[in-house]
């Protein structure tokens, strides 16, 4: 039988090395579409036993991943599916009404998702990515990132967590008014950064929003895929990060938002 031919042979194996199966061979990693719309905090801690039918029709069509949360949230029945791909947040229309989404809490002792259980350390190389889009930019705060509790607070105050990296969009911040900005605590430093200094945050248009921590725990930020800011120093090596996202209305009327999808990963190598 006539041997191989070195070239077809590089090719195989290549493409054993770096096939599906492998590709992300030291990296766990959690893919949420949206296929379903969360429920609110509030309606999953309301249950009663025996059910009622619409709390039975809320468990059956809630997202088992997430659960909203804050000060004037929209009611569940609000949150929708979106007709290009995703989920429409809503707040309730007061000022200073909000949506917070955090993973879906402990059900009878037993944490429900995976979700919730994975920490996002930055020693182990968390990676976070969210495809947003903005219907709204007036009178508006929204943020992505990674958090240790379910809390929205506007960059440039006080953050009640000690460690935190998100990317935020404010007309009324700090810093900018029309660009994106980097969020960050580190043991209680809390910093915010302007990530562009030409991009205005554009209305109706679709945002790959990425935060990437380095072996060593420094953080880069990304929109679009370009690197638009490291963090000057490392964050806290075994901070038990967690996908937080929300949005704040600055005046009187409904603010939303749109989460077309959240791809999230970490190396698992090193336990």
């Amino acid at each position: 039988m006539p041997s191989i031919n070195p070239t077809i042979a590089l090719f195989q194996q290549e493409g054993l090395r770096t096939g599906p199966y492998n590709r992300f061979r030291d990296r766990y990693e959690l893919f949420e579409p949206f296929l379903q719309t969360p429920a609110r905090l509030a309606d999953w801690d309301g249950l009663t036993d025996p059910l009622t039918v619409a709390e039975s029709e809320i468990i059956m069509v809630a997202n088992p991943n997430w659960q909203i949360s804050g000060d004037g949230p929209a009611l569940t029945a609000d949150q929708t599916l979106n007709a290009d791909g995703g989920c429409n947040f809503l707040t309730d229309g007061g000022d200073n009404d909000q949506v917070i989404v955090f993973p879906r809490g402990v059900i009878n002792s037993v944490v429900s998702t995976a979700w919730a259980a994975l920490t996002m350390e930055p020693q182990h190389e968390a990676r976070i990515q969210y495809i947003i889009e903005l219907p709204i930019i007036a009178n508006i705060t929204v943020q992505f990132g990674l958090g240790l509790t379910a809390v929205f607070e506007l960059g440039g105050a006080t953050q009640t967590d000690a460690d935190e990296a998100k990317i935020q969009f404010s007309s009324e911040g700090a810093v900018s008014t029309t660009k994106f900005t980097a969020l960050e605590s580190v043991a209680g430093t809390d910093t915010e950064t302007e990530l562009n200094t030409t991009d205005i945050v554009a209305l109706d248009r679709t945002y790959n929003l990425e935060i990437r921590y380095s072996s060593t725990g420094f953080a880069r930020f990304y929109v679009d895929g370009v690197k638009k800011h490291t963090s000057a120093s490392a964050h806290t090596a075994a901070a038990a990060l967690h996908p937080t996202f929300g949005c704040q209305g600055l005046a009187v009327a409904e603010t939303t938002f749109i989460v077309r999808q959240i791809r999230m990963s970490r190396v698992w190598q090193d336990g």
